[in-house]
Order: C-alpha cells, then structure tokens, then sequence
C-alpha cells in the first residue's frame, strides 16, 4: 500500500508536467516550418549541373520540411503516450476530473481525445508520405525545370493538407490542453487544515 501510495504521489501534476507545449495553427505551423526549411536548406553549387542542383535541393527541402512539420505532432503523441502509462497511477481526484472534462467536451459535439490523437496520427503519417513521395520524384527528375515544378507542386499540396480539416486537430489538442491544464493539482505532501463548523465555515 505505501508503495502504491508513492507511485501516485510521484505522479499528480501529471497534466502540468507531461502535456506537450503550445502549438499554433496549423496553417501558421505550415509556414513556419517552410519558413525554416527555406532559411537552412541551399543550393549545392559544387555540383556539376544545373539538375543534380535543383534534385539535391529540392529533394533536401522536402525532407527537412517533413522532419519540421511531424516534430511537434510526435511530441504530442509521445506525451499523450507517456500520459496514459501514468493513467493508472494517477491520484482518483485528477482522473476523475480529467475524465469528467473530456466527458463535457464530448457531450457538446466536440471531438473525444482518442479521435483527435487518431487525427495527428494520420496527418504525421499523410505529411510524410507526401514529402517523402515528391522528394523521392525530385531525385529522379529528368530536368532542373521539373525538379523545380515538383517543388513547387509539393509544397502546395503540404500547404493544403495543413488548411484541410484533417489538420483541425491540432486546434482540438490544444483546446483540451487548455482544459486539462485547469485541473487543480493535488499535492499530497502539503500540510491541510479543514475547519468543521456552524453555520459558515
């Protein structure tokens, strides 16, 4: 009983200090993450032509933008992950609370938070399927011209999957993170005082 008694003491906080940090829309978070790629990736002159320089960067941009992109979406799944091994530890007041928010989320029509965490899945998984597709077609382009149109096309169609409601679940995540963050945390080694008495205290 004591060690059971350490391990959820050990562990209440948990939705203040396992949740992932803030991320921003989706769309911000597109441009953002082009924004660094564009910033880090360039053009390898050394190279003999003009088509092994567009391959190479084209191909290099797809993989970084992919690698930015996924970073924070793996960062979300990896702490819901670590979240849910914690579950059965946490003390009964927080997970009584943290299932009675998510419980009111969902009787408003709002997405349960196994959906949304299904939803970042997929979009980690179709970002990186798109990225490494035209960055492997960018490799193989027959010409600079097309290694550039296959850029271009590439990062359209990124910037599309991150304006799809697919992608609105990075809003929902968010919007449960900043419920979850609310639940007072129980901290068990605080000295209490509880008064018993008439007609107000």
């Amino acid at each position: 009983t004591n060690e059971i008694n350490k391990n959820i003491e050990s562990n209440t906080g948990a939705f203040k200090h396992y949740l992932p940090k803030k991320i921003n829309p989706p769309d911000i978070h597109y441009k953002q993450s082009n924004r660094l790629t564009y910033n880090t990736i360039k053009q390898d002159h050394t190279l003999k032509n003009l088509r092994q320089v567009q391959r190479k960067f084209s191909a290099q941009t797809f993989d970084l933008l992919m690698k930015y992109l996924n970073k924070p979406l793996t960062d979300i799944l990896d702490s819901y992950h670590s979240i849910t091994i914690l579950r059965k530890r946490l003390h009964p007041y927080e997970a009584t609370v943290a299932n009675l928010t998510i419980t009111a989320r969902v009787k408003k029509g709002l997405p349960d938070l196994h959906t949304i965490l299904s939803n970042i899945k997929e979009l980690r998984i179709t970002t990186s399927r798109i990225a490494k597709d035209y960055a492997y077609r960018s490799n193989n382009a027959i010409s600079s011209i097309e290694a550039k149109e296959l850029l271009e096309q590439g990062k359209n169609e990124l910037e599309q999957l991150y304006s799809s409601n697919l992608a609105s679940c990075m809003v929902d995540i968010m919007d449960i993170q900043k419920d979850l963050r609310r639940i007072p945390v129980v901290e068990l080694d605080t000295p209490t005082v509880v008064l018993v008495g008439a007609p107000n205290v």
